[in-house]
């Protein structure tokens, strides 16, 4: 069993003006705010902000899994 932390991907915005930019850069900080806070309030992963900026940082093994709160038990 394995879990990849990660910041979600934005979509490939394509912008024709400096304000549209702009407001794609605040959605997807919105976003990764939220998950942020989704892994805080569901997981005991320590340091989250620092984990998630490797963006393909794996955790192996049901175990560990468990123990960091990503899941319930192994199958």
């Amino acid at each position: 069993a394995y879990h990849l932390l990660h910041f979600m991907r934005g979509f490939g915005y394509y912008t024709h003006n400096p304000e549209m930019s702009k407001r794609n850069v605040e959605n997807d900080l919105f976003w990764q705010k939220e998950l942020i806070n989704v892994y805080k309030k569901y997981t005991k992963v320590k340091n989250i902000e620092k984990v998630l900026l490797a963006d393909n940082y794996m955790i192996n093994g049901a175990d560990e899994l468990i123990k960091l709160g990503l899941a319930d038990k192994k199958l």
